[in-house]
């Protein structure tokens, strides 16, 4: 058990105020979709003209050469018991304010809408009227970015306010809808020196905010929803995502698909229902390498000693990582993650490192072999998956957790020091400390659920941690685990 207590869990959403709304397909409140006018003086823009848009709380806010102002109302909400201030007024495009209430509401859709502003490869950012719905029923509503770009997976939150980039390519989102609870995204752009993978690995992506005038940023190589766009990842924004958190905290991570609203919601809910659980299944396999590769150190080992020969098995490794270990003195094999033993031993390697990847990490029983077979033969470290298979592996078990560990600052307790290092984590999946065997001890604690983030073996040269030391994006407290790894390689080779 954690050497701690604990902390109380937080009020379920349903003990919340009323003010935070949340909709069933079970329980149909007022659904309204229209546009309203800011007031009596908005300036219309010219015709033809070009303009933006982006998110803001409780709509969208049109923005273009003329200094006007006009909101998307697009929120669940009770429905208003009298008409607003100024009574029903019709919309710039047309639209009123007419919430269709009851168990027969109805989103009224709006035209699809364009940037107007080209992207690179010529085309317009369209934002078509859309939702993110779960398997449970619950549906939220927003802009869908791009045509026919729609996603399916397991939705779960991550509470990063920044590195959305690097989020965006970890491997080990693979087949996820990731919600972002910052409200704000995209102002700085993309920049490909800070991809962790060749290409997008979300299933999808969900926002309040998302920022699609051009990025701000001298690094900047394309915008956020260009990006996306090409990287063909279904987008939704200007969504509540407070109230989407919430619902997940309380109900757990739910499969759920990001669709248009012309598409029907019962339709989106059966979708939604038809994605495979999380349980089980081995995503590795869809991303890790097809072909072993060499990467050669990046330099003279930090403590000017010799550089050590490395096999990394790839469960979806990613690029920050094999980073690390290139700079602290370490030539890199990299091999699929079902790569056997006797092949891998080829090459002769003075460590093994068990990398992050997605999915169920009882599925990889082909992991769990090959990480059981070197367990006592050589200095082994693992990370994300990686650690959850050296638990495996040791003969221990397994759980999901129920909305998982998705963020840059959690706290995590190592006992064997009594330090607290803030630490990056990506994870959904946990190691039962009960049940690991006499000679495998957990030694890192999260201080806010008490779950294991860390094993040590007594007597053999191995260590593995649950969170991200690279960050990548996130704190770099516990980077110096890429030290000790090599010092662990170091001490072993001395007494060969």
């Amino acid at each position: 058990m954690p050497p701690f207590r604990t902390p109380a869990p937080i009020p379920r959403a349903a003990d919340l105020p009323d003010r935070l709304v949340r909709l069933d397909l079970a329980d149909r409140r007022c659904r309204a979709w229209a546009t309203v006018p800011c007031g009596p003086r908005t300036p219309k823009p010219a015709p033809g003209a070009g303009f933006v848009v982006r998110g803001r709380p409780g709509g969208l806010d049109f923005m273009g050469p003329s200094p006007y102002n006009c909101a998307i109302a697009q929120n669940y909400a009770p429905c208003p018991r009298r008409p607003p201030r100024g009574g029903w007024t019709p919309g710039w495009r047309g639209a009123s304010w007419t919430p269709t209430c009851g168990p027969a509401a109805k989103w009224t859709p709006v035209t699809p809408m364009t940037t107007g502003r080209p992207s690179p490869a010529g085309g317009k950012v369209t934002l078509t009227p859309a939702a993110l719905t779960l398997d449970d029923g619950a549906s939220f509503a927003g802009l869908a970015l791009g045509a026919g770009l729609e996603a399916e997976g397991e939705a779960i939150f991550i509470t990063a306010m920044s590195g959305y980039q690097e989020v965006l390519t970890d491997p080990s989102y693979h087949g996820q809808i990731v919600v972002f609870t910052t409200a704000h995204v995209g102002n700085y752009g993309t920049n490909p020196a800070v991809d962790q993978a060749a290409a997008p690995q979300v299933a999808g992506v969900v926002f309040h905010e998302l920022w699609i005038p051009e990025a701000i940023h001298w690094l900047s190589d394309a915008d956020l929803p260009e990006w996306l766009r090409s990287g063909k990842v279904g987008a939704l924004t200007g969504v509540d995502t407070r109230a989407l958190t919430l619902h997940i905290r309380e109900r757990g991570a739910r499969n759920g698909v990001i669709a248009p609203l012309s598409g029907g919601a019962e339709a989106a809910y059966a979708r939604a229902r038809a994605v495979p659980s999380m349980n089980g299944l081995d995503l590795a396999m869809r991303v890790f390498t097809k072909a072993p590769y060499k990467l050669p150190s990046a330099g003279p080992a930090p403590d000017g000693g010799p550089v050590f020969r490395v096999a990394v098995l790839d469960f979806g490794v990613k690029r920050s990582i094999l980073d690390q270990l290139r700079s602290h003195g370490m030539d890199l094999t990299v091999w699929p993650g079902d790569a056997p033993p006797s092949k891998i031993m080829e090459e002769r390697p003075q460590g093994v490192f068990l990398a992050n990847g997605p999915g169920d990490p009882a599925a990889c029983s082909y992991a769990v072999d090959t990480a059981r077979h070197f367990l006592g033969r050589m200095p082994l470290f693992g990370i994300c998956l990686g650690h959850q298979i050296m638990g495996l592996a040791a003969g221990g078990k397994t759980y999901k957790l129920p909305f998982g560990h998705h963020g840059l600052n959690h706290p995590v307790l190592d006992s064997d020091t009594g330090k607290v290092l803030i630490t990056s984590q990506n994870h959904g999946f946990c190691v039962d400390p009960d049940s690991l065997p006499a000679g495998v001890r957990a030694n890192m604690w999260n201080l806010n659920d008490g779950t294991v983030e860390g094993l040590a073996w007594d007597g053999v040269p191995a260590f593995c941690v649950q969170f991200h030391p690279e960050a990548s994006p996130g704190p770099h407290d516990s980077r110096g685990l890429f030290a000790r790894f090599r010092q662990m390689i170091k001490d072993t080779d001395a007494q060969a």
